[in-house]
């Protein structure tokens, strides 16, 4: 019993968890910020400003001095100097050495200022680039959800045009039977429906290629379930053009990150230049340190006692015996500890390096340092060139867009109501089945037409208020 409780309860749950992520819905807005999480493009563009937050660190510790330490344990055997008792040592024989040492790096023509200005100009640069990346991947998303939009009214108009048809063709068939109409008008009106139907499964498959697409860009699985949200009351009239493209080119040429970002890698190209001639100065350094070591065969005299006597010559003309005192040396090894202390070494010094000749490298790194400043300015002019343009083509294509879609929505009123007259003449046999189907594929093609225009102009104008700072985003 307890066992099927169970059951339930974690199927209910199961099926509660499946059902929310099924009805779960995308804004727009959502979207963008799941991509921008998730995209690899984005993620590369972080992980690059994370190197170079690594390098701004790196050449801030290259203004600190650098310290090190060194110890060795080593045994030597045959004959060898000892270099803490200054004599020869025949047999085995430990040693120890420890040394701490510091260098300081004064002076080097600026570089290490330089090299600091010039990664701080490289992590701001990455900055921009990954925010140029995050805004290229929202206008990849907004186009999709775009088309996500427009394919699914496309689908509801086919679908909507279909049961009209299917709705004639069931008339046409009583009219057939009851003998009012030729075989012809029902074979001709059939064909329309098998044609409206093959239409409707074309706008299906389209719709499914729009998601797919739009799942794509979000790294969405394919299976997973997945709904967007319609814009709410969306009014193509209410829409504003702005007043001109000029000032949105110049917002954008003043903000857009792409902008900045290029800036900025003229700024840092300039400072290489300067890394670069910092390479024809001296470099003053300051190191000092201190060393100390061990011996195995550094002994001292603990006591001395006298043991006698010892002949060491005679007196010239009276050969009297020439003696001298002997003694007994008591002796021990130098503890280690001592040794480490009597043998501590201090050192500090300055040091200085002048460049005299260094086969052409400091010149030809200055020269290329110079050559990637003009590559650098030549992306900046590129890049002002490139947004430029584009603000100009997507204004354009919004002004085109709203005429088309002024255009279209004249279009569709005017063929709703010749379509309305033509299939009340249709019911009572007037016109023909060619005549009805040719006004009913002339008002699908103007609906169409309107859709295409009225979701064009809506993404363009997103475009030219994306250029201006704002975010994409449906009110």
């Amino acid at each position: 019993m307890k066992r099927t409780v169970l059951i339930l309860l974690f199927s209910s749950i199961s099926f509660l968890t499946f059902s929310q992520q099924e009805e779960k819905v995308w804004t727009l807005r959502q979207c963008i910020d799941y991509a921008i999480e998730n995209n690899l493009q984005v993620e590369q563009s972080r992980l690059n400003v994370k190197s170079n937050e690594q390098g701004q660190l790196n050449a801030y510790g290259d203004l600190l001095p650098s310290v090190n330490g060194q110890a060795s344990h080593s045994y030597n055997y045959g004959q060898t100097i000892d270099p803490y008792t200054n004599t020869f040592a025949n047999d085995w024989t430990q040693s120890n050495n420890f040394r701490i040492g510091a260098n300081w790096t004064l002076f080097n023509g600026m570089r290490n200022i330089n090299n600091v200005k010039k990664n701080q100009l490289d992590v701001m640069a990455s900055k921009q680039a990954l925010e140029t990346a995050e805004n290229e991947i929202s206008l990849q998303v907004t186009s999709a959800f775009m088309d996500v939009l427009f394919n699914r009214e496309q689908l509801k108009v086919a679908q909507s045009q279909l049961e009209i048809t299917r709705e004639q063709t069931e008339r046409t068939r009583k009219l057939y039977n009851a003998g009012s109409v030729a075989q012809g008008e029902l074979l001709n009106i059939e064909a329309q429906l098998a044609q409206e139907e093959v239409n409707k499964i074309n706008r299906e498959n389209n719709l499914n290629l729009a998601v797919l697409s739009l799942k794509q860009l979000l790294r969405i699985s394919s299976s997973e379930p997945f709904e967007i949200v319609s814009p709410e009351s969306f009014n193509a009239d209410q829409l504003q053009m702005p007043n001109q493209s000029q000032s949105i080119i110049e917002t954008a040429l003043n903000n857009y990150p792409s902008i900045q970002q290029r800036e900025t890698e003229v700024q840092s190209a300039e400072m290489q230049i300067s890394l670069a001639k910092g390479m024809l100065s001296p470099t003053i350094s300051l190191a000092g340190g201190l060393a100390t070591g061990y011996s195995g065969l550094r002994t001292e005299v603990v006591s001395v006692q006298p043991s006698g006597t010892r002949e060491i010559g005679y007196v010239s003309g009276t050969n009297q015996q020439v003696v001298t005192q002997t003694f007994n040396q008591q002796l021990r090894d130098v503890p280690f500890f001592d040794q480490l202390d009597n043998n501590l070494n201090r050192n500090i010094g300055f040091s200085m390096s002048i460049p005299i000749f260094n086969n052409f490298s400091t010149l030809t790194s200055i020269n290329q340092a110079e050559i990637q400043r003009d590559i650098a300015n030549t992306r900046l002019k590129q890049e002002r060139q490139t947004i430029t343009q584009d603000i100009e083509r997507a204004y354009a294509d919004a002004m085109a867009s709203f005429k088309r879609y002024q255009a279209s929505k004249k279009s569709v009123q005017s063929l709703e109501t010749a379509f309305d007259y033509s299939e009340k003449r249709f019911d009572v046999g007037m016109i023909n089945a060619v005549d009805y189907n040719t006004a009913k594929n002339n008002l699908i093609q103007a609906k169409a037409d309107l859709l295409r225009a009225k979701y064009e102009y809506l993404f363009r104008l997103k475009v030219l208020d994306f250029y201006q700072g704002n975010q994409i985003a449906f009110e």
